[in-house]
């Protein structure tokens, strides 16, 4: 993240759509299976309160499993996070097809492209 910040891409981006708010994650998890590049075809994020004092550490131990269990039914791609400024956990996920069903909390999007250099996915080096 801070390499796109300091780069000329994110200068460009800036002066084209102005100064964005930026509000970084700490990943807990993340899979993937598949191109993601030219595969995915609907993305789910889904975005759920983390309670004062609960365990980051059991939190990041059961999203294993969770990513497990998305990557078990269709997803390519799984990450999944927590933001610290607002206490919430984040799960990202890109699918091939159809997404199974969801909760309240999750967000579901067409994907229309994926930017990346052919072949890297970067924030899962």
């Amino acid at each position: 993240m801070v390499d796109f910040l300091c780069g000329d891409k994110f200068v460009a981006l800036s002066d084209s759509f102005g100064w964005p708010s930026v509000q970084p994650w700490s990943v807990l998890q993340s899979k993937i299976a598949g191109d993601v590049l030219t595969g995915a075809r609907m993305a789910t994020k889904t975005i759920e309160s983390i309670q004062p004092f609960e365990s980051l550490g059991s939190m990041r131990t059961k999203e294993r499993a969770d990513i497990d269990s998305a990557m078990q039914v269709g997803a390519i791609l799984a990450v999944s996070g927590f933001d610290p400024k607002r206490w919430e956990h984040v799960r990202f996920c890109l699918w091939k097809d159809a997404v199974p069903p969801t909760t309240v909390s999750t967000t579901i999007y067409s994907v229309l492209h994926v930017s990346a250099p052919k072949g890297t996915v970067p924030f899962l080096r």
